[in-house]
């Protein structure tokens, strides 16, 4: 083989390789952005800082039980607008849920646990429902079935109690009651003749209805003449799931 010839035939190699070398590297290079661009984005809650795990308020023991229809709160964290709240029997899950708005909640126990202790604790959540916090510490809580189950919205809002309370336009808000569709809002002109009752007061002079833990009053109130306002859990055909709650002034 000439010489001339071998030369034309190394060239023609190098050229070959080289093309090989250029497609793989436009290939990978494309390769590489896909699956970049498949990579979900970072949660929220990865990013962030760790905020300290909710602290838990109330605390049923064998000294103060609690009843099939407990009241669980914990300490509000801060811009956590969702909380993730489990609960535990005997190692079997028979309580969760991830979409509770508000540091508290009232939950409707089964019957079997009654006499026993449950193991509940709850965590902060974003938007997304990614935690922004590591869960409480296990709380326990002893059950006590002749205890009276109280269906009853547990209010969270004190108005005429400092500066800034005396409100125009005033924002009722309680805690959720497991098993209610919505919640209305009575507001009075003086104390009902009967707390915690089932029926409309005859001083009635304002209502709403909400599937939210708090209602916007859209009459304007005034601060010298003060109202009264309670609230009670609705079914999903309106009938009461259970009474209203004590009048608050």
């Amino acid at each position: 083989m000439n010489k001339k010839y071998s030369f034309k035939i190394f060239v023609f190699c190098s050229i070959i390789i080289l093309v090989g070398l250029s497609v793989r590297t436009v290939f990978c290079s494309v390769c590489h952005g896909m699956t970049k661009q498949k990579q979900p984005l970072v949660s929220i809650a990865q990013i962030d800082r760790v905020l300290p795990s909710p602290k838990i308020l109330n605390h049923f023991t064998k000294q103060e039980h609690a009843s099939l229809q407990p009241v669980l709160q914990w300490e509000k964290v801060e811009n956590a607008p969702i909380y993730e709240l489990e609960i535990y029997a005997e190692n079997k899950k028979i309580f969760s849920s991830n979409r509770i708005y508000t540091a508290g909640y009232s939950v409707s126990l089964p019957q079997d646990v009654a006499g026993k202790n449950i193991y509940w604790h709850v965590r902060a959540l974003n938007l997304d429902r990614s935690p922004i916090t590591p869960y409480s510490e296990w709380e326990t809580s002893f059950v006590d079935n002749s205890l009276p189950q109280k269906m009853v919205p547990q209010q969270t809002v004190d108005f005429n109690s400092g500066n800034g309370t005396n409100l125009l336009y005033p924002v009722y808000g309680w805690l959720p009651v497991q098993g209610a569709t919505k919640y209305e809002v009575e507001i009075l002109s003086q104390p009902p003749q009967q707390n915690e009752d089932t029926h409309p007061s005859i001083f009635r002079i304002g209502s709403g209805e909400t599937t939210a833990s708090d209602l916007y009053d859209e009459e304007k109130r005034n601060p010298n003449k003060p109202v009264y306002w309670r609230v009670r859990a609705l079914k999903e055909d309106g009938e009461p799931l259970g009474s209203f709650s004590p009048a608050k002034k």
